[in-house]
Order: C-alpha cells, then sequence, then structure tokens
C-alpha cells in the first residue's frame, strides 16, 4: 500500500515537471513571448507563466501625490452697466457633482437711475451652473430676491413731486461667459432678463 501510494505520487510530480516543460517549449519560439520577456527584462519585471510584476529597485521610490483642493465657497463683486449703472456685493458656496458645478451666491446690491430719478436696492440669490468643473466658460444664472425701489417725484420745471416707494419682486435669467484670471479667480461677463425693477442689466464681475 505505501509503495502504490508513494508510486502515485511519483507520476503527479514527474507529470507536472513535464508539463511546465511542454509550457516553456510552446511559447520559447513564439515571438510574441519572445519580445514581452525581453520587454519585461528591459524594465526590470519578473516573468510567471505570462503574469508579470514589477520588481522594486534600490532607486525606486514611491510618490505621494497630494489631492487638487477645490474652494468651497466664493465672494463675489461686481458692475452693473449699460441700462442702470449698480453695485452688487456677495458671498456664496460652490457645490460639485458628477456632471455640473453651481455656484449659490447671496447678492446685496444697489442701483441708481442715472439720468432717470430712480433708486433701487435689495437683496437676492443668484445660482450659477457650469458644465465645467473648473468654473469656466459658458455658464447659465438664474437670480431670485426682493427690491425696494425709490422713484423720486420730478413735476414741471424739475419741481419735486410727491416721490413713489414700494417693494418689487427680483426675479431673472441670464448666460454669461467665465474667464479664469489666476488659480481660483474669474472676470465674468453676464447679462440677465426678467421681473424686476431693471428690466434687463449686463454685469461686470469678479469672483474669488
Amino acid at each position: 500500500m505505501k509503495k502504490l501510494i508513494a508510486l502515485v505520487f511519483t507520476i503527479l510530480f514527474i507529470s507536472n515537471l513535464y508539463s511546465d516543460e511542454r509550457w516553456q517549449e510552446q511559447n520559447i519560439f513564439n515571438s510574441n513571448y519572445l519580445k514581452t520577456v525581453i520587454t519585461s527584462k528591459d524594465n526590470n519585471q519578473i516573468n510567471m507563466k505570462g503574469y508579470y510584476y514589477n520588481k522594486p529597485t534600490k532607486n525606486d521610490s514611491i510618490t505621494l501625490t497630494e489631492p487638487i483642493k477645490r474652494p468651497k465657497d466664493c465672494f463675489f463683486f461686481a458692475l452693473d452697466t449699460i441700462v442702470m449703472p449698480g453695485i452688487q456685493i456677495g458671498y456664496g458656496f460652490i457645490k460639485r457633482d458628477s456632471t455640473s458645478t453651481m455656484e449659490k451666491i447671496f447678492i446685496a446690491h444697489a442701483n441708481f437711475g442715472g439720468i432717470w430719478p430712480v433708486f433701487t436696492a435689495g437683496i437676492h440669490s443668484k445660482i450659477n451652473t457650469f458644465k465645467s468643473s473648473e468654473r469656466k466658460g459658458f455658464y447659465t444664472c438664474y437670480n431670485i430676491g426682493l427690491d425696494y425701489v425709490l422713484i423720486a417725484g420730478v413735476g414741471p420745471g424739475g419741481g419735486d413731486v410727491h416721490s413713489k416707494e414700494f417693494l418689487f419682486p427680483y426675479v431673472s435669467f441670464g448666460l454669461g461667459y467665465s474667464f479664469q484670471i489666476g488659480r481660483s479667480s474669474f472676470f465674468r461677463i453676464s447679462g440677465d432678463l426678467g421681473l424686476k425693477a431693471i428690466l434687463a442689466s449686463v454685469t461686470l464681475s469678479f469672483v474669488f
């Protein structure tokens, strides 16, 4: 019985050696195999039946790449032009997902009528949406808020008459273009149109 078991193990061992030799014989004349072996040796790799892994050397070192730090908030400063001169100041938050980047900015603003005796001031939330994670290029925007409006009364000959004061909704939609001018700072040109005391506006803004 012991001799039989020893004989079986001997046959299995010889069979395993034979199969290894046959595998090497079948591949040693294969040009792709030879090319792979030569390449693997040149790249200091070890071959084990078609599987390769990099053999570390003394000069190898591990380089840790610091993850990109993207800002989660931003400051906003803008000048309204063309229709009614004005100024906007705000602070916002940046939200990212797999398809877009969104800025939600809370803004206080004031506009002066210039040649018109109109003054507006108010607060609104501005939502900028970018396809680019880098927040540059074209973007869409919408605003929602509330304005205080003062219309100074001017009578015949320039005399003062009763002025009008009232609250007015601030709801608008627009389109803009963002230029990156620093690591996390941008210059933008945008225009919007909607239901607000100033029907339309063109804005030059800085975000940082």
